[in-house]
């Protein structure tokens, strides 16, 4: 049986600069996620649905699971590099 690779309209490749090859998902010129499974595969397509949704869904652009950048706490280390910027 012979397989024919599926086209996928919003998977983008990108090469790193050591040469790995990086799969993204990506509507536009709007934010991309990652798609880790190998194309071709069952897990790949689950993927890329799940990646159109979420991106679709309008949710946050961070999702590697760090919280968003948000006020630094008084008194912080943080706080007081960002004052010090400021001045």
């Amino acid at each position: 049986m012979v397989s024919i690779p599926i086209q996928f309209k919003h998977v983008v490749e990108e090469v790193d600069r050591h040469g790995n090859r990086r799969r993204y998902a990506r509507i536009g010129q709007g934010p991309r996620r990652r798609l880790r499974e190998e194309p071709g595969t069952e897990a790949f397509r689950a993927e890329y649905e799940d990646a159109l949704a979420w991106l679709r869904s309008g949710a946050p652009v961070v999702d590697d699971g760090r919280p968003k950048i948000s006020k630094p706490s008084p008194g912080s280390f943080r706080a007081a590099w960002i004052d010090y910027q400021a001045s």
